[in-house]
């Protein structure tokens, strides 16, 4: 009768060498793809085919989430969120873009006033319409199922975009205006003070407290796609902590030089 040996629990390094393969191509993919939409602004037919470029990317990303919304191991984990950063990548394009972005007319109030905001909120509203409808897209088509990546990483895009919007609002001291290009520096009108309000810390601190979190749900998670998929949300908490940490630096970081210099800035 043989005696059944206990099952010791992975070393650290077995657990921790993936997740930091997966980080690095999380913070690799929003470094590059951020700098690319803002290189693809220098020219008509660079924004055509940036255009074209998401568009057969998000495509992509749809069949990638249909071929992994079944599948719960670390390596749908990592298409999942793959998918929804894709798909983010062509909302932001679209933005860029100027599609569904209004014109800005002259101050309806005061700064910092409910008709200023209204006047910003009637300004992007139909962009907001199409990164909610793909969210919502994507939420009909994961509903129940056991992967469900793509959808938390959307919303995370989304609702990080929605506090950055808030805080350029309210007042920063960098809102980074430079990175805007000429079809939107209109939007510029709804920029608040150049100086940072509490608004600022408080959501740094909630987007960290909420990555630490994932990031704890991570290293305790019991197989690879849990801890997988709360790694990659975790990353995703902490590069939205270090963007809005940007907005409250008084200096423009080089972080998308190299890109603003094939853009032609």
């Amino acid at each position: 009768m043989s005696v059944r040996q206990p099952v010791s629990p992975p070393a650290a390094w077995v657990i921790a060498a993936p997740l930091a393969r997966s980080a690095l191509l999380v913070v690799a993919f929003w470094w590059g793809a951020t700098g690319l939409t803002l290189a693809m602004q220098r020219g008509d037919l660079a924004r055509l085919a940036s255009l074209v470029a998401t568009s057969a990317l998000a495509i992509v990303a749809m069949r990638l989430v249909l071929g992994t919304r079944d599948v719960r191991t670390a390596a749908a984990a990592r298409r999942a969120f793959l998918a929804a950063a894709l798909l983010w990548w062509w909302t932001a394009t679209l933005f860029y873009l100027g599609w569904g972005v209004a014109e800005a007319g002259p101050p309806a109030g005061p700064p910092r006033s409910v008709a200023l905001a209204l006047q910003a909120i009637a300004a992007t509203w139909r962009a907001d319409v199409v990164a909610l409808a793909v969210i919502a897209g994507v939420a009909w088509l994961v509903w129940r199922r056991p992967n469900r990546v793509a959808l938390w990483a959307l919303l995370v895009f989304w609702a990080t975009l929605q506090t950055a919007k808030l805080n350029v609002f309210a007042g920063v001291q960098h809102a980074g205006a430079e990175l805007l290009p000429d079809r939107l520096t209109g939007l510029r009108t709804f920029f608040g003070p150049a100086r940072n309000t509490t608004l600022l810390p408080v959501t740094i601190v909630a987007l960290a407290v909420l990555g630490a979190w994932l990031a704890v749900r991570a290293w305790r998670a019991r197989d690879g796609f849990q801890r997988h998929a709360a790694a990659l949300l975790a990353v995703l908490l902490a590069l939205a902590v270090v963007e809005h940490a940007m907005l409250g630096v008084d200096a423009t970081l080089p972080f998308w030089d190299p890109f603003l210099r094939m853009r032609g800035q």
